[in-house]
């Protein structure tokens, strides 16, 4: 794919204080000129942090048509944008809109945010325009970029194919536990098809430390940073950590600063993807403070972080999408467009407004890759690969007279701190929730981190049992959905013993007797019918329909017995009555009305005009025979039901 169809032309807002209070607006650069305007946060800092924490809560969940989250993302985004685009600000960008679309680009709106870090943590991603019905970033018209303003502009590097990724997966010994082999696993199984079409290359970073890093970097050329672990906000020193691993394994915490002078002078290197928490906040007072800002300054063009946790599953889709996007040379805000709506088709949540895009890239082309080969080359020999150097002690922690650095041990100790409180917290949302099985695998973490910690041992020994009813009920239900009712009804009996008292287990346990019961007359059912035992079919469903009268019968079993046993009783009916028996004619006649009162058989007729011709045949042969040559009166006929002219048959002319 060619680049011409995704350029585009700026739209650079940038954000300033007033005097008295309050922001000023400018529009700095875009196709219909310059304007100014006033700025008002829409919405008080506890109704911020509300939305915030819903937005953070909201991952993974199941969507309706119109959740709740979205509901409130649209007014929140709505608030903002009617904020944000006031005035002369929303003319300028109407008819910049129509003028980039006359030249068939793009509007890139670039957010300059350098005079109001206060301003960084607002979730910009979230802007939506009510009288379109839409969300700006998840249009390939309007990318957002937080643009920061700085010297030396980059110029884009040209690749070859493929593009090299290296990644760090950190999991502290002494942190809650990622499962780095299923983390790495999970990536590769993400890019399976850009790596074997050699788009993407991804190499894995042996270990988790700073000194890891800098030994691999010296060895090899690599465009792309992506790192996952944990990361963390510390509001004493106003800055961002990413939490690596000292030489024994345990938790360092590394600032956005000091990861980027270890990335800086690494030419090759134009993105860093961090998928971390609180990767993209900042300080309120300085605006390269944060991990994903702070790296930006070092030099990096372009850092991509995460507002909010995300999924695992939103994580892939993004992975793919992106690097794909990347590997089409897209400029990395409309690759991270592509990352946000492939999240949004395949998810249908929130997770997409996740991404954060720092950049001071002015065009967003970080990359200018080289069209990949038609028929793949063969990798290159890999050269000897020299032992990792082991990462220096720190300094700070060893020799004696010198004070910690601002990232050393206390530092280290607050994240610790941070992040258990945002795993408490997490677990004791679970736990308030009746969420007893995630509380007790969240509160299992917090214990294996720090014994002790608060409550959480209480909480535990509380949530376990609850926890294991709660499983049995679980595994009941998807076995009842499976219809392996004998599995169902044994965990349900084993619910019931711990806790007869258990909501909605007697109830679910009566009915799947019920629908066990059901299950097996509807076999009965199916094995009966193929036997064309249409009647014992028929008495089945009286069955089935007393315990549930809307039972479903896909097969049809139902209406295909009725209909074989009609045409069966009426034949039987029409045989009695050329045999003259008309008490069993008229009880055969009876019997298939009730079955069906307007059947009509293709060539009988009419089953009630049957019926009536047996009984006027009945009655006849119940009178007294005449006696001599007066006898005159001549036995009653069966109508003449076929429509046609010939004489009525006689009853001993009808077919047996």
């Amino acid at each position: 794919m060619g680049v011409a169809g995704v350029d585009y032309v700026d739209f650079d807002l940038r954000i300033e204080p007033k005097a008295g209070g309050g922001y000023r607006v400018r529009v700095i650069e875009s196709p219909a000129g310059e304007a100014t305007g006033n700025f008002t946060l829409p919405v008080s800092p506890l109704e911020l942090e509300n939305f915030l924490l819903r937005m953070g809560r909201s991952r993974g969940r199941m969507r309706r048509l119109e959740s709740t989250e979205t509901q409130a993302a649209k007014t929140f985004g709505g608030q903002l944008y009617e904020a944000l685009f006031t005035g002369p600000i929303h003319s300028v960008l109407s008819t910049s809109l129509r003028e980039a679309r006359d030249q068939s680009k793009g509007l890139r709106l670039r957010i300059r945010l350098n005079d109001t870090p206060e301003l960084c943590d607002i979730p910009w991603e979230y802007l939506y325009d009510g009288s379109l019905n839409r969300f700006l970033v998840l249009s390939k018209e309007t990318p957002l970029v937080r643009f920061l303003e700085m010297p030396d502009a980059p110029r884009p590097l040209t690749v070859k194919p493929p593009l090299r990724v290296l990644v760090m997966i950190s999991s502290p010994s002494d942190f809650p536990q990622l499962d780095t082999e299923k983390e790495w696993q999970r990536l590769n199984d993400a890019l399976a098809d850009l790596q074997a079409q050699r788009t993407v290359s991804l190499e894995r970073l042996n270990g988790g430390s700073l000194a890891a890093l800098q030994n691999r970097l010296t060895r090899g050329e690599y465009h792309v940073f992506h790192f996952i672990g944990h990361g963390g906000f510390v509001e004493s020193a106003q800055d961002g950590a990413l939490l690596m691993e000292d030489e024994r394994g345990r938790g360092r915490p590394v600032s956005g600063q000091d990861l980027g002078t270890m990335l800086c002078d690494h030419r090759s290197l134009r993105l860093v993807l961090l998928n971390a928490c609180e990767g993209a906040r900042s300080s309120s007072s300085d605006p390269f403070a944060g991990t994903a800002q702070s790296i930006v300054q070092q030099g990096i063009p372009a850092v991509i972080a995460m507002q909010f946790e995300i999924s695992d599953d939103a994580a892939i889709i993004f992975s793919h999408e992106f690097y794909d996007t990347i590997g089409q040379r897209f400029p990395v805000d409309a690759a991270l467009t592509e990352a946000r709506r492939a999240i949004f088709a395949s998810r249908g949540d929130l997770e997409w407004g996740t991404p954060v895009l720092y950049m001071r890239s002015p065009d967003g082309r970080i990359f200018d890759i080289a069209a990949a080969p038609e028929t793949p080359a063969q990798p290159p020999a890999a050269a000897p690969v020299a032992p990792a150097a082991p990462e220096p002690a720190p300094q700070a922690a060893t020799q004696p007279g010198k004070q910690p650095t601002r990232m050393g041990s206390t530092v280290l100790d607050k994240v610790r701190k941070q992040l258990l409180d945002q795993l408490y917290g997490q677990a004791l949302t679970a736990f308030y929730s009746e969420q007893w099985e995630q509380a007790v695998t969240l509160l299992e973490q917090v214990e294996a981190v720090q014994r002790g910690y608060e409550e959480a041992a209480a909480r535990l020994a509380e949530a376990r049992p609850l926890a294991q009813q709660a499983r049995l009920f679980r595994l009941a239900g998807e076995a009842r959905a499976a219809q392996d009712w004998e599995a169902a009804a044994s965990r349900l009996q084993a619910l019931v013993e711990l806790n007869p008292n258990y909501p909605d287990a007697v109830r679910l346990l009566a009915e799947i007797d019920r629908e066990h019961t059901l299950a097996d007359l509807y076999q009965e059912a199916q094995l009966l019918h193929g036997l064309g035992q249409w009647q014992a079919v028929l008495r089945v469903f009286v069955r089935i329909s007393a315990l549930q009268p809307n039972y479903p019968d896909p097969d049809g079993l139902r209406e295909s017995a009725r209909r074989h046993h009609c045409e069966a009783l009426c034949s039987q009916a029409v045989a009695l009555m050329g045999e003259k028996r008309w008490n069993e004619a008229v009880q055969a006649l009876r019997s298939l009305l009730q079955h069906d009162s307007a059947y009509r058989h293709p060539v009988h007729g009419a089953a009630a005009d049957l019926l009536t011709a047996a009984l006027r045949s009945k009655e006849q042969s119940s009178l007294p025979t005449p006696r001599g040559p007066e006898r005159t009166t001549k036995p009653p006929e069966p109508p003449n039901t076929s429509g046609g002219t010939k004489p009525r048959p006689k009853p001993t002319d009808l077919p047996h």
